[in-house]
């Protein structure tokens, strides 16, 4: 210790820790967030033909630890009337009503061989 008084300074600063968005197991978003500020919510994920399933428990704000949220997408089956597998006796139709060669995986429009038209979801 010298012969004089010392005078010693210090500054603090505010952790941050890891905010992690999943979706399907897949890293959506992440970022990083000071502790106790305000967290709001990312806005929902859309996926055509799916309907996600909401976020799980957001904290109003951001806790001493990382945070996972999670969501998920299931199979939008409003309005389609079958799960079909090709077997080529039908014609095939974009959502839109263009004629196409072969079906898209996901939403078309088929016409039966009976004449029928339906909406439905190719695997």
């Amino acid at each position: 210790m010298p012969a004089k008084d010392v005078t010693v300074t210090g500054t603090f600063s505010v952790n941050s820790y890891k905010l992690t968005y999943m979706v399907d197991d897949k890293e959506y978003k992440s970022y990083e967030v000071e502790y106790r500020s305000s967290i709001t919510p990312e806005p929902e994920p859309t996926m055509e033909g799916y309907i996600f399933s909401g976020w799980s428990e957001i904290p109003e704000t951001m806790p001493a630890e990382d945070v996972v949220v999670t969501g998920t997408f299931t199979l939008d089956t409003t309005g389609i009337d079958d799960v079909y597998s090709d077997d080529n006796n039908e014609e095939y139709y974009t959502i839109d009503g263009v004629r196409i060669a072969q079906p898209n995986k996901g939403i078309n429009i088929v016409k039966m061989s009976d004449g029928s038209i339906k909406k439905v979801f190719i695997r």
